[in-house]
Formats: structure tokens, C-alpha cells, sequence
């Protein structure tokens, strides 16, 4: 939240100097090249901001996905696990805000043992996880993934596979 309230007001900052900047070019009549330049970067910057907010999409930027895992919930709530090729992975969970957490992974059979890097949200930290083939009703035929806390851990968190190219690495 406090990002967003950052982002807020450095975008409210540039147009309080884009408007600055257009009022000395018209006061100087487009006499300074340095200022005109400004302007046009300011007026730039606000306008991809504005009319091309995912311009770039960081997903991009990561390793290639292995493995999808989704699971709608109740009132628009949703979790989503990835496992990258980087042996990375990330847990996101959408319900009244955002919430993420990640680590590295490691596979052994058709388990996913978990290593967490950040451990903020304790509710989303899982020991290890179980691919199965089709628990759920939802199942896509590529099986799901029991999310389980420990090994104690009697009720899974089970969320069906969307993507599974864990066996082409």
C-alpha cells in the first residue's frame, strides 16, 4: 500500500511540473531547447502510464513456467502456484489484496519439497506438496497438487495443474 501511495504522488509531482513546463515554454515562445526536451520526456513519461499501464509485463523477465497450479475459491478469492525452470516458485494469493511468497523448490518423485526464501504470511508456507492425478472435481486430467503444511497436516491445500512440462527438464 505504500508503494502504491509512492507511485501516487510522483505521479501527481509530474503533472504539477509537466503544467509548469508548458506554462514557461508558451511564457518563452518555444525559445529553449533544453526545456522543450522537458517536456516532451515529462509528457511522455504520463502518458505511457496512463494509456499503457502493463506495458511491461515482468513475467517476462522470469524463467520459463513448468508448472501451473490454480484454485478458485469463494467471493473471488484465488490461489495460484508456479514452479519456474530456475527452480524457483512463487505462491500468490488474491483475496482482499494481493499476497505472495516464494522460494526455491526441489523434486523428488512426485513430490515438491518447498524452501522459502520470505516467510511474511505464514498461513501460505507449505512444507512439501503431492502431485496426484485428479483429485478434485475441477481436475484438467493433468492431475492436482496436495499443498501440504507439514507431514502431520491432515487437510491439504489442493489446487488442480493447468501446466505440467515438469517432465520434459
Amino acid at each position: 500500500m505504500l508503494a502504491g501511495i509512492c507511485m501516487f504522488l510522483t505521479f501527481i509531482i509530474l503533472v504539477v511540473a509537466l503544467l509548469r513546463q508548458l506554462y514557461l515554454v508558451f511564457k518563452e515562445r518555444f525559445k529553449h531547447r533544453s526545456r522543450l526536451y522537458l517536456t516532451g520526456i515529462i509528457a511522455t513519461v504520463l502518458a505511457t502510464s496512463v494509456f499503457l499501464p502493463g506495458m511491461i509485463d515482468p513475467e517476462k523477465f522470469e524463467a520459463k513456467d513448468l508448472l501451473i497450479a490454480h484454485r478458485p475459491g469463494v467471493a473471488g478469492c484465488s490461489t495460484l502456484l508456479k514452479l519456474k525452470a530456475d527452480d524457483t516458485f512463487y505462491i500468490r494469493e488474491v483475496c482482499f489484496g494481493v499476497d505472495k511468497v516464494g522460494g526455491t523448490y526441489s523434486i523428488n518423485k512426485d513430490t515438491i519439497v518447498f524452501h522459502f526464501q520470505q516467510t511474511g504470511d505464514t498461513s501460505m508456507i507449505y512444507a512439501f506438496g503431492v502431485i496426484k492425478p485428479g483429485v478434485l472435481p475441477n481436475s484438467t486430467g493433468l492431475g492436482d497438487i496436495l499443498l501440504y503444511k507439514s507431514r502431520k497436516d491432515t487437510l491439504p491445500n489442493m489446487l488442480a495443474v493447468t501446466k505440467n512440462k515438469l517432465s520434459e527438464d
